[in-house]
């Protein structure tokens, strides 16, 4: 009711057709409703939303030369500064990335997540591939091209705000580093 300021035009074959979509519990099922909303099946259960909502920018692909402040042109923002010593990585935040600049000197790349990138997943040997890791994480589909990957030099580093890279982590007794804030997060609708 909020979204679209009332009711009318909301018949019955739409609701028996929302009915019909919660019985299937087909996640990322979705029935255009009238005055632009549409119901969409999540995770987390029905939403009804306008339809524009669901369809984010991807983030810009930018180059990241120091600290600062960076505008990704999707309602998100990145904070990049420099931090005393992080807590423990299973401590932060997952919208925190703490990174070595020896290990990963600037400058870095920004640009949306692919599919088929692998990221070096911090608490396990290997690689997994980020439509896997965005499956586990049972985040929406509308949400998943809106997802930045920092690299530097190629590599990815961090999947934000889901997982972090294993490759230029915090050397234990080095007293600063870089620190990494995703924000504006709560713009994008479901957003983790």
């Amino acid at each position: 009711v909020e979204a679209s300021g009332d009711l009318r035009r909301i018949e019955r074959k739409h609701c028996l057709a929302i009915d019909q979509l919660l019985q299937t519990g087909q996640t990322g099922g979705r029935i255009a409703l009238p005055k632009g909303l549409t119901a969409l099946l999540t995770y987390e259960g029905l939403l009804i939303t306008r339809r524009d909502l669901l369809r984010p920018d991807p983030p810009a692909t930018i180059t990241i030369n120091g600290p600062g402040h960076y505008e990704l042109g999707n309602g998100l923002q990145l904070l990049v500064e420099t931090a005393e010593t992080p807590p423990a990585w299973n401590q932060l935040p997952s919208h925190c990335c703490f990174i070595d600049p020896g290990q990963a000197p600037f400058p870095w790349q920004l640009r949306p997540a692919k599919p088929l990138d692998r990221l070096e997943l911090l608490g396990m040997d290997g690689s997994r591939q980020v439509r896997d890791i965005l499956v586990d994480a049972k985040l929406p589909r509308h949400l998943r091209n809106c997802l930045p990957l920092l690299l530097c030099g190629g590599k990815p580093l961090w999947l934000a705000p889901l997982r972090r890279s294993r490759l230029a982590l915090f050397p234990s007794g080095q007293s600063y580093g870089i620190r990494l804030t995703l924000l504006g997060r709560e713009r994008l609708l479901l957003f983790p």
